[in-house]
């Protein structure tokens, strides 16, 4: 095998036995995956993230030459069956949850469709009117497209959604939590009041079920078993799940890596008090207001609660 299955560390001398497996047409080659990956045998799931970026011979990567047991290596990337989750360390973690950034490879945003639908004249560019539909549509702020002039053409607006959405799979976050009463009071709390998306990050629907993501976890899917030896010493992976949009940036590392000055500070704690307000008019207070659980939203460009 290509990689160490006691740390992951790539083994300098192999016979790419493993691309050449992938690529093969072969029953054989199917059962052979299955061993390799099965937990309770070859054990190489945990290391599934590097497994599919090790690259063959000729320079193509497993991913690319497993068309034909994609099937079989997908049921080890994708956590249920769809979210390839970052690899490395997880977006934050506590001693009740940790949250974990996925790509959602089950629903891909068409760009092209999209910029055609909202191109009424055939014009081959779009104006300020019709970008704010669009916007919404592929899940960008509105300002992001504006800078760029009054309107915009095909050209201008694909690479501006390449920049910022990468290959069009929507980008989430998956919190997984510990304490099955503490996610229940979340999910009730998120079900059984209004709250206005423009202060609070909603909870996405159409998602796994709660039976399936514990199945998930406890077998260690989608990368998992990677993640699970970066973690320290009393944090382990919930087997509840909240799944959400994922956010630009939350305001601790803006405050770290944008240094915002003090106009703009006032304009985000204007944000984070509206917020704030808003779950008062609901009758509930938010008891952990820290700038981890405020985000930029990718859509708005404003700052929401994740937290409930």
């Amino acid at each position: 095998m290509p990689i160490s299955i006691k740390d992951g560390f790539p083994v300098k001398h192999h016979s790419h036995s493993w691309t050449t497996c992938l690529a093969s047409h072969k029953e054989s080659a199917i059962g052979a995956i299955r061993h390799i990956l099965d937990p309770r045998r070859g054990g190489y799931h945990i290391h599934i993230n590097k497994l599919v970026a090790v690259r063959n011979e000729s320079g193509v990567s497993a991913i690319k030459v497993a068309a034909p047991k994609q099937e079989e290596i997908n049921k080890y990337l994708l956590f249920c069956g769809r979210y390839e989750i970052q690899p490395g360390a997880p977006e934050h973690w506590s001693a009740t949850s940790i949250v974990l950034r996925a790509i959602d490879r089950s629903n891909k945003i068409d760009y092209r469709a999209i910029f055609d639908e909202a191109d009424k004249d055939n014009s081959n560019t779009l104006t300020k009117e019709e970008l704010s539909d669009v916007a919404k549509r592929v899940g960008l702020s509105e300002k992001l497209f504006r800078c760029e002039g009054e309107s915009i053409d095909y050209v201008e607006f694909i690479g501006i959604c390449v920049r910022e959405l990468g290959d069009g799979y929507p980008r989430v976050v998956v919190k997984l939590m510990q304490d099955e009463e503490q996610w229940k009071r979340e999910k009730h709390t998120r079900k059984n009041y209004e709250f206005d998306p423009k202060y609070v990050m909603g909870e996405l629907e159409g998602v796994p079920s709660g039976e399936v993501i514990c199945k998930e976890v406890k077998e260690l899917k989608g990368g998992l078993g990677a993640i699970k030896q970066l973690l320290p010493d009393g944090i382990n992976l919930g087997t509840h799940a909240i799944i959400m949009e994922a956010a630009d940036r939350n305001l601790n590392q803006i405050y770290l890596q944008e240094r915002p000055n003090i106009n703009t500070l006032r304009g985000i704690l204007q944000q984070v008090f509206e917020a704030v307000a808003h779950m008062h008019k609901q009758g509930l207070m938010h008891g952990d207001i820290k700038m981890l659980n405020n985000v930029r939203s990718r859509v708005s460009n404003r700052f929401q609660f994740i937290l409930l």
